[in-house]
């Protein structure tokens, strides 16, 4: 498996094993946009990056994940997903994920995709 496929498991095993022994969702003030399911950053070389995936009106966050990609395929080894966090706003649950490049980055663009799994309240 490529290291940010074991890094995007990794860190879905931690989001389930906190959603499973009860942890509340983050509060957080300013809610991003809502844009579905599965939300994607901008394409460019800024490190790091954080989206966040909302679920639709109504429904709770129950998991999720992310994945970062270079526009270079060879690229991919030098960004990797390195949080993952069930998140709660006034907009409704959501699942928030950051990326960066990792030393000593790379040259080219990349960009960053978090999704959510929801279910009804």
């Amino acid at each position: 498996m490529r290291k940010n496929a074991i890094l995007s498991l990794a860190g879905l095993a931690v989001l389930l094993s906190a959603l499973l022994i009860g942890s509340p969702a983050a509060e957080a003030s300013v809610p991003p946009e809502p844009d579905g399911w599965a939300t994607v950053s901008t394409v460019d070389s800024v490190s790091p990056k954080t989206v966040v995936a909302l679920c639709p009106p109504g429904q709770r966050v129950t998991g999720g994940g992310g994945w970062a990609f270079a526009t270079t395929p060879a690229e991919n080894t030098g960004v990797a997903v390195t949080h993952l966090e069930p998140v709660h706003f006034q907009a409704g649950d959501g699942l928030l994920a950051t990326a960066t490049e990792i030393a000593p980055g790379i040259p080219g663009d990349w960009w960053l995709e978090a999704y959510a799994f929801c279910a009804e309240e």
